[in-house]
Formats: structure tokens, C-alpha cells, sequence
């Protein structure tokens, strides 16, 4: 939890935190946790991912009152 108040890295290319491109696969990998545990998907657009991730941080990160 207390990454999310993390700046972005230096070598961070899509501008989003979460959201970072892999030479390996050449896909935009969309990561967050739940529970503890490290979940992440992979998708051929950068969009996609940011969106993933920004609904992801929502449903996962957001304190329901």
C-alpha cells in the first residue's frame, strides 16, 4: 500500500506507476496487488494496460465507507 504514494522511476515509459513495457514478450504488463500477492496481465496496447490497471486500483485500492 505504501507504494502508491511511490514517485514514477526514471526508466519508467508509459508515465503510469503499474505499468511498464517488456522487451521479453513485447507487451505492456498492468501490475497491482491483492492481498499481498503481486497480480499482472499482459496486453499489446499501452492504453489497455493503463486502463486495466486504473480499474484494478480502484476495485482493489479504493476503502469502501
Amino acid at each position: 500500500e505504501n507504494n502508491q504514494n511511490a514517485s514514477i522511476g526514471k526508466k519508467n515509459t508509459s508515465g503510469v506507476q503499474g505499468v511498464h513495457f517488456s522487451k521479453d514478450t513485447n507487451k505492456w504488463i498492468a501490475r497491482w496487488h491483492v492481498d499481498g500477492k503481486q497480480k499482472q496481465k499482459s496486453f499489446a496496447n499501452k492504453n489497455d494496460a493503463i486502463d486495466h490497471r486504473n480499474k484494478m486500483v480502484k476495485l482493489h485500492y479504493v476503502k469502501r465507507i
